[in-house]
């Protein structure tokens, strides 16, 4: 396999750190915007005030920052150009990661995502779990990598999300047999959450394209 790198000035990368930035609360003030802004400039207009015309056109502002989000922002299209790890991760870890992560401050990242969040619930693998478990140095990283990516491919997923980077971030600890038999799981019950994670997601991301 080839040795994986990580830009994290890639064009994706970027996006994902504005992406994130953009909370609900955020989301809300953008679609309130959108409404209210051009109702506004109808109203004025139609009083023969001409700063209607002007609140009309600043309305394109958030519609179009929000059709942004909508669209690319929300799910980064995945990229091919493996061992990039940038190109592969979901937007919702890449966005918290700094230019050289360390396997604790991916485990952070895992712990805030709902792919993370399942594994919490379905396993016990709980956040403080994977940072217990995570090394604090760089050099580290690598070893992490290299697990995503294998793991990515075995369970089928398209992404390396936040459930695929718990098990590589398991696999990466020495001790992470004992530590499973311990909590009564094996890697085949980890890989067959990641494939129930993946199909949940999928439904989920259906339903709500059918409701827009």
């Amino acid at each position: 396999m080839d040795k994986p790198v990580f830009h994290s000035n890639s064009r994706r990368a970027v996006v994902a750190r504005f992406g994130i930035h953009i909370t609900g609360a955020w989301r809300q003030v953008l679609t309130t915007l959108s409404i209210v802004l051009p109702a506004l400039g109808i109203t004025l207009i139609i009083m023969d005030v001409q700063l209607g015309w002007f609140l009309i056109g600043l309305a394109a502002v958030p519609i179009m920052a929000y059709e942004w989000w909508k669209g690319e922002l929300h799910h980064i299209p995945t990229g091919k150009d493996a061992p990039a790890i940038d190109a592969l991760l979901s937007g919702d870890v890449l966005g918290q990661l700094k230019e050289k992560p360390t396997p604790h401050e991916i485990a952070t990242a895992v712990g805030r995502v709902p792919g993370g969040q399942f594994f919490s619930v379905r396993f016990g693998i709980t956040a403080n779990t994977l940072l217990n478990i995570a090394s604090d140095d760089e050099k580290d990283t690598e070893k992490v990598w290299q697990h995503a990516l294998q793991v990515r491919e075995e369970a089928g997923s398209q992404h390396i999300n936040g459930a695929v980077l718990t098990v590589a971030l398991l696999r990466s600890f020495d001790e992470s047999e004992s530590l499973l038999a311990h909590m009564h799981l094996g890697m085949d019950d980890l890989m067959a959450g990641i494939r129930w994670f993946d199909h949940l997601h999928a439904l989920a991301e259906k339903a709500k394209a059918l409701k827009s």
